[in-house]
């Protein structure tokens, strides 16, 4: 009974194998992002009372979903104050972005950043749909009991990226070799039972 059970999870393993296999295949050309990093735009940038540090995913920036994660923190008042200055986050303040393509006649896009505490770090975050490519102008507004201030960047925004029809072939046929593999396994193991009741009979 060892033997058969035993049998009976390999087969299975080797098709969670083959579906692993193949979702990796398909988002490799995907540019996946999460809360936190991504690509410098800011660092220290002077706005007002406050400095800016912008960080934007994915990288390129392409037409699409695109994340950007800000941290604020107070301005020194002078130089004796700037060390720690810096290591006083701002969680109290209203953070707007704003986006712009330079290169088009369109509305001004507006996103709130969201406060989010990760790992004792405090950071502004904000998603947004960029509709076209081209040259756009990234403006983030911050607002608080400081006072008011504002920084910004440019970036180039790329195409959307394109289905890879030959990467999906590619892991089309990978899965069906991975199936042929796994059919003769099940065809080996089916004729091994075989012997081992001939011998025990």
């Amino acid at each position: 009974m060892a033997r058969n059970a035993g049998v009976g999870r390999k087969p299975r393993l080797l098709w969670g194998v083959a579906l692993l296999v193949t979702i990796c295949l398909l988002l490799s050309g995907t540019v996946l992002y999460a809360h936190g990093g991504g690509i410098p735009r800011l660092t220290d940038a002077a706005a007002g009372p406050y400095r800016i540090f912008a960080w934007t995913q994915p990288e390129p920036l392409r037409v699409g979903e695109m994340h950007l994660s800000i941290g604020v923190v107070k301005a020194a008042t002078d130089s004796v104050q700037s060390a720690e200055a810096l290591d006083e986050a701002v969680t109290d303040a209203t953070v707007m972005l704003y986006l712009l393509p330079v290169t088009a006649d369109a509305p001004v896009i507006s996103v709130p950043a969201v406060l989010q505490e990760q790992m004792g770090s405090y950071y502004y975050e904000a998603d947004a749909a960029l509709p076209t490519p081209g040259e756009w102008r990234f403006t983030i507004e911050v607002s608080g009991a400081l006072g008011e201030g504002q920084a910004e960047f440019m970036s180039a925004v790329a195409p959307a990226r394109e289905i890879n029809w030959t990467l999906v072939a590619a892991a089309a046929v990978l899965l069906f070799f991975l199936l042929g593999l796994i059919g003769v396994w099940n065809r080996m193991q089916a004729k091994e039972m075989i012997r081992d009741t001939h011998k025990t009979i």
